[in-house]
């Protein structure tokens, strides 16, 4: 197993990887999903303005996989993702190719895909009680 680097690809053609379009839903379904699949107990997504917020009870971005990769990796390429069937690759991918600007958060550390600042209105929700990581993504491009 591999990464793949495809996000051109994906960009081109995001009909292909999104069937259903580019929304804070659909990427929000799909990093849901994935914390799901590698053990998470509690999952929640919100949406604040144009932002979506994926939260759960572990570090789904750390978790133990067949391929493991640094964070900022995850929003940087493809990544083969067995744990979630046939052909499936991280959710991670689809927020780094579709979205302006995201930020991965823990309490102690705080990852920015892109240039875009966090806004403080979503400052002020990440990591809501009981959850170690937050995925915040703008899909406005």
């Amino acid at each position: 197993m591999h990464a793949l680097n495809a996000m051109d690809a994906m960009r081109r053609r995001p009909e292909m990887y999104i069937p259903e379009g580019i929304s804070v839903g659909s990427i929000s379904a799909r990093l849901v999903s994935d914390a799901l699949l590698l053990g998470a107990g509690h999952v929640r997504a919100d949406v604040v303005g144009s932002w979506g917020l994926v939260s759960a009870d572990i570090d789904w971005l750390t978790a133990p996989v067949r391929v493991v990769v640094p964070v900022m990796e995850l929003f940087q390429r493809l990544v083969i993702f067995d744990e979630g069937g046939p052909n499936a690759a991280r959710a991670e991918a689809w927020v780094g190719a579709y979205c302006a600007g995201a930020y991965a958060l823990t309490h102690s550390e705080r990852v920015r895909v892109g240039e875009m600042l966090l806004p403080r209105a979503i400052e002020e929700v990440v990591l809501p009680h009981g959850c170690v990581r937050t995925v915040a993504f703008d899909v406005q491009r």
